[in-house]
């Protein structure tokens, strides 16, 4: 279909938060802006389907723009990046290293399984992906299991079993406390990279108070995680729970 050549987004200095957009629209790229006069309104431009339901809602904060593109931030030195440097530390696979790839659907999870089994496969090594993507095409969660290894023989099974994770790389720190991940972890072995920026759940389209729980999510995450040193990304919004260091022996 023909992308439509209009945009809706949301005035937060006119947005009272009141949560008739969600309630019309049923719409998860209606997302919360936490801001100094409280929670506010956002429209996520990288999902939003263009049905414009929200402006159903009654609401003098939505401005529509015709013709307008979303500006682009220019690539720098992407197409010369010059000889890399190798990384300080690498994991060994004299035995199978295993990494769970968690996050929502649409941000990529499966192509970054598919890219370390590549690339592992481009080396000669070793490699097994089971992709748990469900009914996951859109904001439901992803879960991929990568193990990598020196000999074939040595992943028989292409399945984390409990507490056996080396690795959790999570785009979505929801998905990352969830059951299914959350078990594959041990946390005198298991480094964490988990990216902290809010994705909303599909209860605040229900409610618009609903309250996320961030800081009961941040301790699950860093009691079953190994405690290591903190850092962050420097791009904006995404942030890491944690550097990679080697496995421990």
């Amino acid at each position: 279909m023909e992308d439509p050549a209009r945009r809706v987004l949301i005035n937060p200095a006119v947005c009272e938060g009141c949560g008739d957009c969600s309630v019309q629209s049923n719409c998860i790229s209606v997302e919360p802006l936490e801001t100094e006069m409280g929670r506010k309104r956002t429209i996520n431009q990288s999902t939003c389907n263009k049905d414009y339901s929200c402006v159903k809602g009654f609401c003098p904060s939505f401005v529509t723009v015709d013709g307008g593109k979303m500006r682009k931030r220019a690539a720098a030195g992407v197409g010369d990046i010059g000889d890399l440097p190798e990384p300080a530390s690498r994991p060994s696979l004299d035995r199978p290293y295993n990494v769970a790839v968690g996050g929502v659907g649409g941000t990529g999870v499966l192509t970054i399984g598919a890219l370390l089994g590549m690339a592992a496969h481009i080396e000669g090594k070793a490699s097994m992906i089971l992709d748990m993507s469900g009914l996951a095409q859109k904001g439901g969660a992803v879960l991929s299991h990568v193990r990598l290894s020196e000999h074939t023989a040595d992943v028989t099974c292409s399945r984390i079993v409990t507490g056996t994770a080396d690795l959790v790389l999570a785009a979505d720190e929801v998905v990352a406390a969830a059951k299914e991940t959350i078990t594959l972890c041990e946390s005198g072995r298991t480094t964490g990279v988990i990216n902290t920026h809010l994705i909303p759940i599909a209860d605040f389209i229900l409610n618009r108070d609903f309250n996320f729980q961030a800081r009961n999510v941040n301790h699950v995450l860093e009691t079953a995680l190994r405690r290591t040193l903190r850092s962050s990304i420097s791009q904006s919004p995404p942030k890491c729970c944690s550097a990679i260091p080697s496995p421990p022996t």
